[in-house]
């Protein structure tokens, strides 16, 4: 139940500017469509109930975009927390450089080098008169630039990123890792198997 919360709360944030009361019912149709039909029943109906208002394909193909990208940033900050508490010896688990600092290290830089290509991917958008290159540029860029937006806005909604996956956790790390093995994050299944490896 908290997972269904957790992602009607996150379509929300990311359509921000559209009704709450229409947001609501889209999120929870969304979900439901995702169980008959992964991510193909949930883009669907976000694209029927977003046309119905008028919304372009351009439009939604930006905020959709923000919606596959902003969950994945949960992983390179739990890469990146994991592998320094690590390192620091402040959590249990290896100590070796190369599975704490490196990681950690791997992870913040891919970050910084996703949002610059995605800067960059804008401003070669602009430049370029091929619209098919333009636009999947913009759309691209935008779901980077636009996910570094929402978790700039501190919204509590943006909780909802977490809660899918902490839903369907145990107390144990290991239930812990089960459970994000579940959620489909593999980056941070392996940032807590990681964590647990020398338990």
């Amino acid at each position: 139940m908290a997972g269904f919360a957790g992602a009607v709360v996150f379509v929300q944030l990311v359509l921000r500017d559209v009704a709450k009361p229409l947001t609501w019912r889209m999120g929870g149709g969304m979900q439901a469509a995702n169980s008959i039909m992964p991510t193909a029943g949930s883009t669907g109906v976000s694209f029927w109930t977003l046309n119905s208002i008028g919304w372009g394909a351009q439009r939604f193909a930006e905020r959709t975009a923000v919606m596959i990208i902003a969950p994945a940033a949960p992983n390179f900050v739990l890469i990146v927390v994991v592998g320094v508490l690590m390192g620091l010896g402040v959590v249990a688990g290896p100590s070796d450089w190369w599975l704490t600092w490196l990681p950690a290290a791997v992870a913040l830089l891919g970050g910084i080098l996703v949002i610059a290509a995605a800067r960059w991917g804008h401003r070669l958008a602009a430049r370029t008169s091929r619209k098919w290159l333009k636009e999947g540029l913009h759309i691209v860029s935008t779901g980077v630039t636009g996910t570094v937006d929402v978790l700039r806005g501190r919204n509590w909604r943006v909780l909802g990123t977490w809660v899918e996956c902490s839903d369907r956790s145990a107390p144990s790390t290991r239930a812990w890792s089960r459970s994000v093995t579940a959620c489909r994050s593999p980056s941070s299944a392996w940032a807590i198997r990681l964590a647990s490896s020398r338990r």
